[in-house]
């Protein structure tokens, strides 16, 4: 299999800068694998997991939120956060999840608070999720 070359940024850090067989990550518009020789593409990353294939070596990690550059020369990926499962602080995480269900029920669709809680939550679980 062909490898390319994979940047994943973060306002705080350098994530990720190596070749890989394969990328997998969550737009907005669902999930989009990303192979060597991959046709340019652009598109919003939303709150989800990141799969990273490097030979038999698979990896996750949450990421939130940001964009996807797919070019001839290397995918880069700019995004909000990313996290390794060994990164992840499962009781914070249970913590912001406990605080956006709450939020969830004192706002309605259509409020600020509301969409702005539904991501605190969405986060929260894909958090969970890689720590199991």
């Amino acid at each position: 299999m062909s490898t390319f070359r994979l940047k994943i940024v973060t306002p705080e850090k350098l994530f990720w800068d190596g070749d890989v067989d394969l990328v997998v990550v969550h737009t907005i518009e669902g999930d989009i694998g990303i192979k060597a020789n991959h046709v340019n593409y652009i598109s919003t990353l939303d709150i989800g997991k990141i799969k990273i294939q490097t030979g038999k070596e698979k990896k996750e990690a949450s990421i939130s939120r940001g964009m996807i550059l797919v070019s001839q020369d290397c995918t880069t990926i700019v995004a909000a956060n990313a996290e390794w499962p060994d990164e992840i602080d499962v009781e914070r995480a249970m913590s912001s999840k406990q605080k956006a269900e709450q939020q969830l029920q004192q706002y309605k669709p259509g409020d600020k608070e509301f969409y702005a809680a539904t991501a605190h939550l969405k986060k929260a679980m894909v958090r969970m999720s890689l720590k199991k």
